[in-house]
């Protein structure tokens, strides 16, 4: 699954951003098979130019909402983002097994209504 308009559009801005954002946030559930592995990926942008990126993996079941936070570490600092792209990934590069995700409540720089989005049918 990735953030874009077009399914191929893998690495390149996918949404508009106004503000320098320094963590993305969420809360997660993972049901993997045979050693598949989940991955999270931001990527922030100025004029198509890569300028932040962040990382987040598990590797194991988590069957609670559970929260993350991936820091977004900028290597040209000064410039504010104007796009981005977010990929997530629910298995390793070998599809290994139907493993499972559920993401809630993405935000950057801080937990929106945190209190509000645990909810476990």
């Amino acid at each position: 699954m990735s953030a874009g308009v077009e399914p191929d559009s893998s690495g390149r801005p996918a949404f508009p951003l106004f503000h320098q954002p320094f963590t993305l946030n969420g809360f997660f559930k993972y049901f993997p098979e045979n050693n598949d592995s989940l991955t999270i990926n931001i990527t922030t942008f100025n004029n198509g130019t890569t300028i932040g990126t962040g990382r987040f993996a598990c590797d194991s079941m988590v069957a609670d909402y559970t929260p993350f936070v991936i820091p977004i570490q900028y290597i040209l600092s000064l410039l504010v983002p104007d796009s981005g792209f977010l990929e997530i990934l629910p298995t390793t590069d070998t599809v290994n097994g139907i493993s499972r995700f559920f993401i809630d409540a993405l935000s950057f720089d801080g937990f929106a209504n945190a209190d509000t989005v645990i909810i476990d049918a």
